[in-house]
């Protein structure tokens, strides 16, 4: 307890009690002991003080037109003396889901070890491995409706005692979650006190946690499909080989929502989109599939997680959409910091903008002269900016001495820290997907790690790439 307050961020606002989490971390030492004796009698009782149910909800927009609601995502802000015990509860939970392997192993969102990069890391490797094979792969991106906001109480607590939480917990959290009241803020307005009857509250400590607990069975009704999740966010795919398996693909589809339906969930159709991830040389008829008896999009790219996924796995589109983006950004920070120092200009370029460039790295990181030479161009733009430096000036021997790194560089430097990280165990990727030990089939001609590779999709992977730097090419010399 005592922990949890001193660790408190001062910065963060106060919730609706108006107790900011500078003043709590204040009186740490005071008060720790007399709101230990408060939760503690909560959790006995299972009641919730009222305070703890009010929330101001901050609308943050996601995108699309401003201008429609549903573009919104709802934030919730709450008493930080709530957040402390849901602090202790959502730790206990997931001690109890992870020594029992409770949660599903396609979920990688809001867990430890789990993040964006694992997810795209073991999604792309799959689909990098059928594209190598010339297996065409059908990838849909499904798209939950408000599903935060529309997960049923009754139904939620029926799903957390079937998973062996504790009643005590449960009936905490019941009532935790009954007789909830917000007001919507915008711009320091407030709208009038309105009921919550559903859903879990964005913005809380439990709220993810209580929402992976809701679709947790979600993968139990997919028989045929590879599906991914973070969170809401829904990935499936299966290999095409035949007629056959189009349509085991369209009735996972169907059977995910028959679950949708049962459990009060609806998916965004709208929003929802297919794919197929095939060869140029590959003539095979592409397939059209529903959802709810309405027809899904057709793209030529996705974005899943915030990375453009092309149908020839190029990333292309991904390169030219984060290099257009980091561009408005630094153009941005110029505008803006004229005066500023040349530390202040690093700072803001390294914290604002050159991870727009990094993101995800590992799972799309480019082999082509083009698109590194367009990425590094951001970055040295950038340091002569920071430096002052002019377009004539020769920057590369002055970005060494000060320590500059190039992004192919800091992407080499993240390919391995990851690398590493599944070795250790502590990021959640198959290590058998990632390994370089060298197996009796390797093929020694193009750096391969184990069987062959008949492209340069596949050449260029993250697999092969950490092999190729934990192995580098001894050059000999005549003596």
């Amino acid at each position: 307890m005592l922990k949890q307050l001193q660790s408190l961020d001062r910065t963060k606002g106060a919730g609706p009690d108006g107790l900011s989490s500078a003043l709590l971390k204040f009186l740490a030492n005071f008060i720790y002991k007399p709101l230990s004796l408060i939760y503690q009698y909560s959790l006995d009782t299972g009641a919730a003080p009222d305070d703890w149910k009010l929330a101001n909800v901050i609308p943050i927009h996601k995108k699309g037109s401003r201008s429609n609601p549903l573009n919104y995502r709802p934030i919730s802000m709450t008493c930080i003396a709530s957040k402390i015990l849901e602090h202790i509860l959502c730790h206990d939970i997931n001690n109890f889901l992870d020594d029992n392997n409770l949660l599903v192993e396609c979920q990688h969102g809001f867990r430890k070890k789990h993040g964006c990069d694992t997810q795209l890391l073991t999604t792309v490797t799959d689909l990098v491995e059928a594209y190598d094979q010339n297996i065409p792969v059908d990838l849909a991106v499904l798209d939950f409706s408000k599903a935060f906001d529309v997960v049923s109480h009754p139904k939620l607590l029926l799903k957390m005692k079937a998973i062996g939480i504790h009643s005590s917990t449960c009936n905490w959290i019941s009532d935790w979650l009954s007789n909830r009241l917000l007001t919507v803020t915008v711009n320091g307005a407030q709208s009038s006190l309105h009921r919550v009857t559903s859903g879990v509250p964005q913005g809380s400590v439990l709220g993810p946690l209580l929402f992976l607990l809701y679709i947790n069975d979600m993968p139990s009704c997919v028989h045929f499909c590879n599906l991914r999740l973070f969170a809401d966010d829904s990935l499936a795919f299966h290999r095409i080989q035949s007629q056959v398996d189009v349509d085991h693909m369209q009735s996972d589809l169907d059977r995910l929502i028959e679950w949708a339906n049962t459990w009060q969930m609806k998916f965004n159709v709208d929003k929802c989109e297919h794919m197929r991830i095939q060869r140029q040389t590959q003539n095979s008829t592409q397939a059209s599939y529903t959802l709810n008896n309405s027809k899904l999009t057709q793209v030529s790219s996705i974005k899943y997680l915030g990375v453009h996924i092309d149908d020839q796995l190029s990333f292309d589109k991904h390169i030219r959409e984060i290099c257009k983006k980091a561009t408005q950004t630094l153009h941005m920070l110029m505008r803006n910091l004229k005066k500023a120092r040349t530390k202040s200009r690093s700072i803001c370029y390294k914290c604002i903008c050159r991870p727009i460039l990094e993101y995800a790295s590992q799972s799309w990181s480019p082999h082509l002269v083009k698109h590194i030479d367009t990425i590094e161009a951001i970055n040295r733009k950038a340091f002569r900016w920071a430096y002052h430096k002019k377009k004539s000036d020769h920057i590369s021997d002055l970005m060494t001495q000060l320590d500059w790194q190039t992004l192919a560089e800091r992407r080499q430097n993240s390919d391995l820290k990851l690398y590493f990280k599944i070795i250790a165990g502590s990021a959640a990727v198959d290590e058998s997907k990632v390994s370089t030990s060298h197996m009796h089939d390797h093929n020694t001609r193009t750096g391969s790690v184990v069987g062959t590779i008949n492209t340069n999709v596949k050449k260029y992977a993250f697999r092969q790439r950490v092999y190729r730097y934990l192995n580098p090419p001894i050059h000999r010399t005549d003596l």
